[in-house]
């Protein structure tokens, strides 16, 4: 994994640990499993307990990745969760001159979603999404793509948003 995502998980834990961020060994880890790559030119891995996975264009795998993250005893609702991890982020030097969006919120899959986006440089370019999986349980889903790639492989990261959301 690259450095900022790295970082990302950092300030996340940091961020909740007071919540006790444990991950879920229930039915959402089995779920995480059954997501399909969008394509042969896609990897993954998934832990085995099922709560944490990477999706990856083989060969670019620290160019282009989707990083999923199931966190639990998270009591607060996903704008005010992904509101403080972008703040935290905003805080992270690592994150010094990046230009991070405002957080929105839009349905896909019939799920409401949160997100935001950063851009890093001209080259480094991520999407923050998160949705409630049930009234403690959050999904945590970082799209990084560097350059071209962005263009070229968000579609197919659509893809593993929408199947995350089933």
């Amino acid at each position: 994994m690259k450095k900022y995502n790295r970082s990302f998980w950092l300030i996340l834990t940091i961020l909740f640990l007071s919540a006790s961020p444990a991950l879920s060994q229930g039915p959402w880890g089995d779920s995480m499993k059954k997501i399909k790559t969008p394509g042969p030119e896609w990897g993954k891995d998934i832990n085995a307990s099922g709560t944490e996975g990477e999706f990856f264009v083989k060969g670019k795998r620290k160019a282009v990745n989707v990083s999923l993250k199931i966190f639990t005893e998270v009591p607060l609702s996903i704008p005010i969760f992904l509101g403080q991890v972008r703040k935290g982020m905003q805080e992270d030097s690592k994150y010094d001159g990046a230009f991070m969006g405002n957080l929105k919120s839009q349905t896909l899959g019939n799920k409401q979603w949160s997100s935001f986006s950063i851009k890093m440089n001209p080259e480094i370019r991520q999407e923050v999404w998160g949705r409630k999986l049930n009234s403690d349980t959050a999904l945590l889903v970082l799209f990084t793509a560097v350059g071209t790639y962005y263009d070229q492989y968000h579609p197919s990261f659509v893809s593993i948003l929408a199947q995350s959301a089933d």
